[in-house]
């Protein structure tokens, strides 16, 4: 329990840096350039892009859970409250910081 608590704060931190960086833009060609920062040390760079896939692991875990249709095991929303969890954490870290 204590583990899946902290994956979902890491995940949570993963969406946050993921919307700050601005590779949604970057990814739906609203920017064409992406910039990135090489002053940054790449422990904290690796450390920052693992935190991102944490958040598209999380999300994938979950939509997998949830679409799979398997008849001995019940439906359980735990992947969803999971992935609701980082996704708050996530947005709330986000528009903390905004000015």
């Amino acid at each position: 329990m204590i583990f899946k608590v902290i994956l979902t704060g890491i995940s949570g931190v993963g969406l946050w840096l993921f919307l700050k960086s601005g590779i949604a833009d970057y990814i739906t060609f609203r920017t064409h350039f992406a910039f990135l920062d090489y002053t940054a040390a790449k422990w904290l760079v690796i450390l920052q892009n693992l935190a991102m896939l944490m958040f598209f692991v999380l999300l994938g875990y979950a939509l997998s859970e949830v679409t799979q249709k398997n008849k001995d095991k019940k439906y359980s929303p735990k992947p969803l409250i999971w992935l609701g969890c980082a996704a708050v954490t996530g947005a709330v870290i986000f528009f903390a910081e905004r000015p």
